[in-house]
């Protein structure tokens, strides 16, 4: 939930997200990022609780995320990060 919370809203989920809030790194003026396993995480979160609430918001956030990266990080636009 803390990713989600923080995530901007552009989708981007920075590099390191805790209590001091989003803390985005840039690296030759482009934002960093560790997020690829977020959406693996949240469905195994999913699994082992079941709570379609969760599911609901992770799997938004997720897609925002998704978005953000496919314009930001595919820069030849060839499908490959």
């Amino acid at each position: 939930r803390v990713y989600m919370e923080q995530q901007r809203d552009d989708g981007l989920i920075a590099y390191r997200h805790g209590p001091r809030g989003m803390q985005d790194s840039p690296h030759k003026g482009m934002s960093t990022t560790s997020a690829p396993f977020f959406n693996w995480i949240n469905l195994e979160i999913y699994r082992a609780g079941r709570n379609r609430n969760f599911l609901a918001d992770a799997y938004a956030s997720g897609s925002r995320y998704t978005r953000w990266l496919m314009a930001n990080r595919d820069t030849d636009r060839d499908g490959t990060y």
